[in-house]
Formats: structure tokens, C-alpha cells, sequence
């Protein structure tokens, strides 16, 4: 394991990366699983531009079926606020404006 910039970790492994599958998953996940993700968490796409996602509070009941939907959102949540995260911390310069390209292109639909 190395250590990146930023106290970032990057993992050392001898394979190769296959990149446009890589790039196809992830258009995949960000134009479908992540809609599920941000109605399960009542979320909404604009949210992912901004810097803060606030929480939503659940309140606990003995049903399973709910206590499920409430597991379900909070685990949505979660995604969604690793992919806000994500985009945040894109760059955003002149040269490299990935972080507007994905706000532009998944977050704004």
C-alpha cells in the first residue's frame, strides 16, 4: 500500500485497469443506481453540487418492513454522500474542469 497526496491511499497491484469498462460502469451507476440511491435517501441530483448533505432523520418502529426501508435509505444516503464527496473534491481548474463536467452532466439533469 502507498501512501498518495493528500493522505490519500493507493493500493500497489500488478493488473490492468480496463478503463472504458471502468468509464461504462460508471456512467451506468450515475445514470441509473444513483437515482434509486438519491429516492431511497430523499435526496435529489441538485444535492450532489453542494458541498453539505444534510442527514435526514428516520424515526425507529418494530416493523421489519419499515425498519428495512429505513436501512435501505440510510444505506442510500451514504452512497449518495460518497458521490457528492467525489465530485466535490474533483478538480476544477482551466485545464481540468472534472468537477463541472460531472455537475454538468449527472448532477443537473
Amino acid at each position: 500500500m502507498l501512501l498518495g497526496l493528500e493522505g490519500a491511499v493507493q493500493l500497489s497491484f500488478d493488473f490492468e485497469i480496463d478503463y472504458e469498462a471502468t468509464a461504462r460502469k460508471t456512467d451506468r451507476f450515475l445514470e441509473r443506481d444513483l437515482e434509486r440511491c438519491l429516492r431511497y435517501s430523499g435526496k435529489h441530483r441538485t444535492d450532489l453540487a453542494s458541498p453539505k448533505i444534510d442527514a435526514t432523520g428516520a424515526s425507529g418502529s418494530h416493523d421489519n418492513t419499515v425498519e428495512l426501508k429505513v436501512v435501505r435509505g440510510l444505506d442510500a444516503e451514504a452512497i449518495v454522500q460518497a458521490v457528492a464527496l467525489t465530485i466535490d473534491n474533483c478538480s476544477s481548474s482551466g485545464r481540468q474542469p472534472f468537477k463541472q463536467i460531472l455537475v454538468s452532466r449527472y448532477a443537473w439533469c
